[in-house]
């Protein structure tokens, strides 16, 4: 037992625990993550191939699970920041949208690890304006979005502010398959 002040005793065991709690707890998010973008990326492939041979009915229905992953994905993530007119903002500049046209297997990865690694960072308290940068700018590069054309970025990466940056990478993402659980967004 440690002494803090006249009357408070902290259990050094109990301390411990809650930290080894929460480190569980990162785990598991990060590693249920892992497992949901392992899952978006070989269901939005398989949407891709099925979209780019014709198959438009089979490519909708795959599309409804695609929104559901995504939404399970962002839901995962999520830490509950906001802000009013990111979503429309994103909408109106984004140039790639799935039911439109294909993303790179292996970008659209990077920038879903980037977003979880972003939210392992937030979880530790060890986030830097690089990674805010890093994640902005990469999601700009993965939807075609026009960073200078949209003021709610700028701020937030002026701002710093990792919750919103990874609020933006999310929105992006339901954006570009456009919507979650039966709200669409074309």
């Amino acid at each position: 037992m440690q002494v803090v002040g006249n009357d408070e005793v902290i259990n050094e065991s109990v301390v411990s625990t809650l930290f080894g709690r929460v480190q569980y707890d990162v785990e598991s998010l990060i590693s249920k993550a892992l497992n949901l973008a392992d899952d978006i990326l070989v269901t939005i492939s398989a949407s891709q191939v099925l979209r780019d041979v014709g198959e438009h009915e089979a490519f909708t229905d795959l599309l409804k699970l695609v929104k559901y992953l995504v939404s399970e994905f962002v839901m995962t993530l999520s830490v509950g920041s906001y802000v009013n007119g990111l979503a429309s903002e994103i909408s109106e500049l984004m140039s790639r949208k799935l039911r439109f046209s294909s993303v790179d297997e292996n970008v659209l990865r990077d920038f879903l690890i980037e977003l979880i690694y972003l939210r392992g960072r937030i979880a530790e308290g060890s986030v830097s304006c690089r990674d805010v940068d890093a994640l902005v700018r990469m999601m700009s590069h993965v939807f075609g979005i026009d960073i200078g054309g949209s003021r709610v970025l700028k701020r937030i990466l002026k701002s710093c502010n990792p919750g919103l940056a990874l609020q933006a990478g999310l929105l992006s993402l339901i954006l570009f398959v456009g919507g979650i659980d039966g709200v669409n967004y074309v």
